[in-house]
């Protein structure tokens, strides 16, 4: 069967024609091109697609509503973040807040942290792809004052957010990529899913966290049904052992993970012992 790849496409409001593009790509282009046709469908998940209204009630905020009616961004198996000049609405503090206390300046800001956390937790799923435009904001003669220096406020907060991809040293800390037109950024993103698609289509789907909680009762099961002094019942206790093993052979085959094997040979130690 086809591999199923779920995308998820988050940026500011002033994206439109990268949106666009991006929409077009993963929905037109990509599902028809020789070498993913028949191996690869696709889901895009986008609060602005317009062939899936997502519902705006008024009693939640906008993030609120996305994220219920939308995947989160650590849900998906590639995540596209892009910037323009702007970071974005601040989210409603302490509702949304970072791990230090700080509030997020923007559901951008947001979903790029959530992707992050479900890329470390799971095994690099999903990959993280951040994008920054290189032009520099066009500032019309008849602006004011004030908003002059709201969309400067809002280009620093970009770019405090891109340098925060540097160490201390310099040294690069996290991958993002240039782009100075919506067109050249369609072409880096299309060369960037051809290759992480290449990756996943090689390679067996990674064994999540979710799954590692199955294999950690898969266990509990064993130790309870097997050290225990009560031994009554045993042909129903062969059944479930039989049942478990093959539930973990499954995961050992999907994965390379030395731990899942190790759980394999303490789950076969449980039942000799």
């Amino acid at each position: 069967p086809p591999r199923h790849v779920r995308l998820f496409l988050s940026s500011p409001g002033d994206c439109v024609e990268e949106r666009r593009l991006i929409r077009a790509l993963v929905k037109e282009a990509l599902p028809v091109h020789p070498h993913l046709r028949g191996r690869v469908t696709f889901d895009l998940i986008a609060w602005d697609d317009p062939n899936t209204s997502t519902p705006m009630p008024a009693h939640l905020t906008p993030q609120e509503a996305i994220n219920q009616g939308l995947a989160r961004p650590s849900e998906c198996d590639i995540a596209l973040v892009i910037f323009r000049w702007r970071m974005g609405t601040p989210l409603p503090h302490p509702q949304y807040q970072k791990d230090d206390g700080s509030p997020y300046l923007s559901g951008t800001e947001w979903e790029y942290e959530d992707a992050l956390r479900g890329a470390r937790a799971n095994n690099g799923r999903p990959a993280v792809l951040l994008y920054r435009c290189t032009q520099k904001p066009m500032l019309p003669i008849d602006l004011s004052e004030a908003e002059e220096s709201e969309i400067k406020t809002q280009y620093l907060k970009v770019s405090a957010l891109f340098d925060r991809q540097r160490n201390s040293d310099g040294s690069i800390g996290g991958a993002a990529h240039r782009y100075d037109t919506a067109e050249a950024l369609r072409s880096l993103v299309e060369d960037h899913i051809h290759g992480l698609l290449r990756q996943m289509l090689d390679a067996p789907p990674p064994v999540t966290a979710p799954e590692r909680q199955t294999v950690a009762g898969v266990l509990e099961v064993a130790h309870q049904s097997f050290l225990g002094l009560d031994r009554a019942g045993i042909p129903e206790q062969e059944a479930r052992l039989d049942r478990l093993r093959a539930n973990l052979a499954a995961l050992d085959e999907r994965s390379d993970d030395p731990k899942v094997r190790a759980l394999l040979a303490e789950l076969e130690a449980i039942v000799q012992g």
